[in-house]
């Protein structure tokens, strides 16, 4: 599809000096991005231009990321389209091309966050709730926006597109909350597996229950929850190739082929499964770049031309980068005291990262092993333990450590902030989709293993003696 330039024209004369930004997400991994950044001139005008091939469900914000601003609102942008925006006594106005559609979608913003009030304050009682309540739950959010819905269809200069396309993301709260809850009772029927046997993804129908809404894939929430339904379901695929493969004969890439083009109903968005398929499986943790290339080389194979190839590149790339032997990335933390340090500052030495939190079973359950193997190597100064607690209580973190004055080693945190969608979190840079994980660096900087063994292991092994000899 060609590019074209789209322009958009702010005026906000109470704006005068301030930032402007427009900023969307990378569509397969659902990480935040930029796309433009500006300031208003002196004049409280401020111009920009977008460069497109595709429609584009980004937010503009005036006023930097970390304030509200005085405006924060979705646009929907076609390729070439020039649009106008005048903010003025609270509120915005819209002209220009798809005018009367970005101004719906101004009035859908308010619909979704009265809507997410609602959410906050009824998901958690989900589980207790009874069949019948659960679906009065999910009716009550979808009586959201009704009255809008009903504007949009009597609005005679909308055509039959675009009042689809608006009631669709109107209703975007109550269908991911359902897409929510499927997820869950997945994970119900998943731990109730009869003897522990994977079943044949064919047989059960593995994607039966999936159904995507095409004009909703511009939404970020949306795709989020489409993928994380989907990973469940690949991740059952994976397992029972795993466990037949000999018999299957094909590529795991070919055979998540043919359990897509057994659903009818998901076979037009197939191109759009597979990318997911591979964002997701780059998310496993210890996944190797070899495993990566080859699924990225099937689907370009097949989709030479895909829009979802660029991202592909970068998560390929990414991946790259934590090969055996490459360096280390680094990252800052926080000590007891609330110090900022770095884990640079322990180069020159192996480090065993041990990533953490108080509230996690099975990591408090390796600290017994940690304990042993600190005091094996007590003696060995150029093997340092850093462990890296991703909390978000810190007094929590603080006092657990207070009554465990035997963990020995090096403690740091991250605060909540540095999230796995922070890119400069440990959970971000090293791939880190489940803890406890265990990270070794050379003493070089380079990282000898981003998935490396737990304690328990290594305390029944030589491997370390045999780096610490090297």
């Amino acid at each position: 599809m060609e590019e074209k330039r789209s322009n958009i024209t702010i005026t906000c004369y109470e704006c005068a000096g301030m930032d402007i930004s427009v900023s969307g997400t990378h569509f397969l991994r659902n990480l935040p991005k930029e796309i433009y950044r500006a300031s208003f001139a002196s004049s409280g005008i401020a111009h920009i231009q977008l460069t497109n091939s595709d429609t584009l469900h980004v937010f503009l914000r005036i006023g930097e990321k970390d304030n509200p601003g005085i405006v924060a609102t979705p646009l929907y942008i076609e390729p070439g389209m020039n649009l106008d925006l005048v903010y003025h006594n609270g509120d915005l106005t819209f002209k220009g091309d798809l005018g009367l559609v970005n101004s719906y979608y101004y009035k859908l913003l308010k619909v979704s966050l009265e809507s997410g009030d609602y959410i906050d304050l009824n998901s958690r009682k989900y589980s207790q709730f009874s069949d019948k309540e659960k679906e009065s739950y999910l009716a009550g959010i979808r009586l959201f926006g009704e009255e809008l819905n009903q504007m949009i269809k009597e609005d005679q200069s909308l055509s039959d597109y675009y009042k689809q396309l608006l009631i669709s993301h109107n209703s975007i709260s109550e269908i991911t909350q359902r897409l929510r809850v499927d997820s869950d009772k997945y994970l119900v029927k998943r731990r109730l597996k009869v003897n522990d046997v994977t079943p044949d993804p064919i047989s059960s129908d593995v994607f039966s229950e999936v159904i995507i809404d095409p004009n909703l894939l511009q939404s970020s929430y949306y795709v989020f929850w489409v993928r994380h339904n989907l990973g469940l379901k690949i991740d059952d695929i994976w397992e029972y190739y795993d466990e037949n493969k000999d018999k299957i004969k094909t590529s795991r890439y070919e055979y998540i082929k043919y359990v897509i083009k057994r659903n009818p109903n998901l076979v037009r968005f197939q191109e759009l499964i597979l990318a997911l398929s591979i964002t997701h499986i780059s998310h496993w943790d210890g996944v190797r770049y070899d495993d990566l290339l080859e699924l990225t080389a099937s689907f370009e194979d097949d989709y030479p031309h895909s829009k979802y190839l660029p991202e592909l590149h970068e998560i390929l790339a990414d991946h790259d980068t934590l090969r055996n032997g490459m360096p280390m990335k680094d990252f800052a933390m926080h000590d007891v005291s609330g110090k900022e340090f770095r884990l640079s500052s322990l180069k020159g030495n192996i480090i065993y990262i041990d990533v953490w939190a108080t509230w996690c079973g099975p990591c408090r359950e390796e600290l017994k092993y940690s304990i042993k193997l600190s005091k094996k190597y007590a003696n060995r100064t150029d093997l340092k333990f850093l462990y890296v607690s991703v909390d978000k209580n810190r007094e929590l973190w603080r006092n657990f450590l207070t009554k465990n004055l035997s963990l020995k080693g090096t403690h740091g945190i991250q605060s909540p902030g540095n999230m796995p969608f922070d890119s400069s979190s440990i959970m971000s840079l090293y791939k880190i989709d489940g803890i406890p994980r265990y990270i070794l660096i050379g003493k070089d900087g380079n990282i000898v293993d981003y998935d490396a063994a737990r304690p328990s292991r290594l305390l029944t092994n030589n491997y370390l003696d045999s780096l610490l000899t090297n």
